[in-house]
């Protein structure tokens, strides 16, 4: 394994279509996330699928490791791949009441927290490291374009279904507190 990973989304955001992979360097899909759009009743459903490619035969599998339940009104529930369902505030709870910093334990029992700031998120560990770090992309105007992407650091591969669970949560609320900042500035 390398020592670290990165995965880079075929869409521009996670809200941007249906599905979106999350694809290594040689364009291999390592996760699939597929959301089914929200009823009136629902905030609908984004189900994270780990891609399984056996080399010899060809074939993918899809294994599901976890699905956010989204709600319109109520809570927004995680169902892991072991079946537990956890609501939000139980699984990934903010870290003070207005605050945008969300921290979680994993299933090993790793406690990690994500940071959001003006580049990036950052998932960090208890004694400060920085374990994954996403962005946004590049549109330099000098050299190649880099789409948006997750880096992900060997220390925490034991954990990164649920890393890539949470991130899901984390980058969709960003998106959504972008748009809205966006749909404000637009109005003043």
């Amino acid at each position: 394994m390398p020592a670290s990973l990165d995965l880079f989304l075929s869409a521009p955001s996670i809200t941007a279509t249906p599905s979106i992979d999350l694809q290594d360097a040689n364009g291999s899909t390592v996760f699939r996330i597929i959301t089914h759009a929200p009823s009136s009743a629902t905030g609908g459903t984004s189900t994270l699928s780990r891609i399984k490619s056996d080399k010899e035969s060809g074939v993918s599998l899809a294994v599901m490791v976890g699905i956010i339940e989204w709600r319109s009104v109520g809570k927004t529930v995680f169902c892991t791949g072991d079946g537990e369902s956890r609501s939000i505030e139980d699984y990934l709870p903010r870290q003070g009441s207005m605050s945008r910093i969300r921290a979680f334990v994993s299933r090993r029992g790793r406690r990690y927290t994500w940071t959001p700031n003006r580049k990036c998120l950052e998932l960090v560990r208890d004694d400060g490291t920085v374990v994954v770090r996403s962005s946004s992309g590049s549109n330099s105007l000098f050299g190649k374009r880099r789409p948006p992407h997750v880096t992900i650091f060997e220390s925490c591969f034991d954990d990164v279904d649920e890393i890539i669970l949470t991130y899901i949560y984390i980058q969709r609320m960003e998106e959504r507190r972008k748009d809205s900042e966006r749909q404000h500035t637009s109005f003043a």
